[in-house]
Parts: structure tokens; C-alpha cells; sequence
């Protein structure tokens, strides 16, 4: 038989008995960390497009396409990460309203 072990210290003949959860975090803290972790993978992949952009122009060799192919690359990625900046403010402002929620701040 498999017994799990319980958070409660209740003693048997207890008439009530707080029942805490085992668990430590609220939900503005969790989102809090995925958003943390979001930026920290977008941060990452923007950082590889412009090394990968600017390798690309780099070893262009006068190749008018493969220019403006890594000038298009180099624009989608700032285009890209000013989305996703601007995004996560609109969310932890939306954030910031509701309340109990203010742990997005």
C-alpha cells in the first residue's frame, strides 16, 4: 500500500485543521517567472539573428541578394523583439489593473 504523506500536522481528534497547500507560489509569481523566461528565449534568439545577420553580410562578397536578404533578416528580428518588448508591457499593465495581480509589476 502507498501512503502519501500529507501537509497537515492536524492531530487526530482536531476539530477543525488549517489545510495549507504544499505548494510556495501564487500565480502572479509563476507568471512572473514565464514571462522572465519568455524574454530570456527571445532575448537569446534576437542576439543569434543579428550575428547570424551580420555573418551573412559579412560573407556576402558584393552579392547585392544575399545583402538585402540579411538586411531583411536583420529587420524582421528588431522588428520582431520591439513586438515582443512592446507586448509584454501591454501585459503586465493589463496585469497591473486587475486585481491581485500585482505581482506582474
Amino acid at each position: 500500500m502507498i501512503t502519501l504523506a500529507s501537509a497537515t500536522t492536524c492531530p487526530p481528534t482536531a476539530t477543525s485543521c488549517d489545510i495549507s497547500s504544499p505548494f510556495k507560489f501564487s500565480i502572479p509569481t509563476l507568471a512572473n517567472q514565464i514571462f522572465n523566461i519568455f524574454y530570456f528565449v527571445v532575448g537569446l534568439i534576437f542576439i543569434v539573428l543579428i550575428v547570424i545577420s551580420g555573418i551573412k553580410i559579412i560573407t556576402a562578397g558584393g552579392s547585392k541578394e544575399a545583402v538585402d536578404e540579411a538586411k531583411k533578416t536583420l529587420t524582421s528580428s528588431i522588428i520582431g523583439i520591439i513586438i515582443v518588448i512592446l507586448a509584454g508591457i501591454i501585459v503586465r499593465l493589463i496585469g497591473s489593473v486587475i486585481p491581485g495581480f500585482s505581482g506582474l509589476i
